[in-house]
């Protein structure tokens, strides 16, 4: 007994699903230590599984303060935020 030489190589390719297109319309409204976001779903590209907010002291986020995981929800509110100006974007992802 014992295990026959390999079959050939083929090359397979399984379709990757389109990624979203960005979220659009990011509003915040603060109240006190309150931040409210909301945003509208991406209008082209596959379907959105959940969103990546991420904010940081500086644009273009060379470090990130926040980078948090979100629901499918396209709105957050995040409380007792501390004082300072924060630059902000929203990713949606699959």
């Amino acid at each position: 007994a014992g295990r026959s030489p390999a079959s050939n190589e083929i090359r397979i390719l399984v379709n990757q699903p389109l990624p979203p297109g960005p979220p659009s319309g990011l509003t915040a409204v603060v109240t006190g230590t309150t931040v409210t976001f909301d945003w509208s779903a991406p209008s082209s590209g596959g379907a959105v599984d959940n969103y990546v907010l991420i904010a940081g002291p500086t644009p273009r986020f060379g470090v990130p303060s926040v980078v948090a995981q979100l629901g499918a929800a396209t709105g957050l509110v995040a409380r007792d935020v501390p004082p300072g100006q924060y630059f902000v974007r929203i990713l949606a992802r699959n």
